[in-house]
Order: C-alpha cells, then structure tokens, then sequence
C-alpha cells in the first residue's frame, strides 16, 4: 500500500485547488452566519432606543455584507466540492493484465496516522 501522494491530489500548499482555507471558511461561515446577524439586530435595537445615527444605513450596510460574503462562501464551497483538497486518497485501478485487476490505495497521509474509525474520502482512478 502506496502512501504517496499521486499528482492528481494536491498536497501542496502553493497547488492548492479551492479559494479559501478550512479554517478561513469556518472562520468566515461563522461571521456571515452569526456574527453580522448579531450585529445588525443589536445595532437596529440600540438605534431604536437610544438614538444611534443612522441605523437604517448601518444595519442596511451590515445586510450588504452578509449577502456578499455569503456569495464568497458559496464560491468557495463549490470549488472545494470540485476540487481534490477534500481528498484523503485514491484506489487506482490497473487492468492491464487480462487474468487478474490490480487495486492500489494510495493516501495522503501514512495509515499509521489514522485515526481508528477515521472516515476517508477518495477517488477511484479509471483503470489504466
């Protein structure tokens, strides 16, 4: 069992295939989700009660935003859905010999690393 990675998975930092990070996206998933709701109802309530300026704009601005980077998420959901980043590995098909298949498991990472009951997500290479 081959624990190289093959060309198709981008291992690589400067190869990577999708527009934002696990982390940026859960980071950005949060604020579009939580953070800026949160913060355009608090600012709507405040500017009721207390005056604040301009409350129709801010909380106006705040729903812009929220749309816009929402979009930014959708972005990059679909090109992390397209893309071999969310690749653990890949079983390659070799068919060339007529009596018998050969099936190689090649992972990202060495299979001593994984965790038990770890899930993985691969990609079965056409027969060659």
């Amino acid at each position: 069992m081959s624990t190289e990675s093959h060309d198709s998975i981008a291992t690589d930092p400067e190869k990577i295939d999708h527009l934002l990070t696990n982390a940026q996206y859960d980071l950005l998933k949060k604020i579009v989700q939580l953070g800026l709701p949160a913060f355009g109802a608090l600012y709507a309530g405040l500017a009721k009660i207390w005056g604040f300026p301009n409350g129709d704009a801010v909380v106006g601005s705040i729903a812009l935003l929220t749309v816009f980077l929402g979009v930014i998420l959708g972005f990059s959901s679909r090109s992390y859905s397209n893309s071999t980043s969310k690749l653990d590995g890949q079983l390659v098909v070799d068919t060339s010999d007529e009596k018998k298949d050969v099936y190689r498991f090649e992972l990202k990472q060495p299979l001593q690393e994984l965790a038990p009951g770890q899930e993985l997500t691969i990609k079965v290479q056409p027969p060659t």
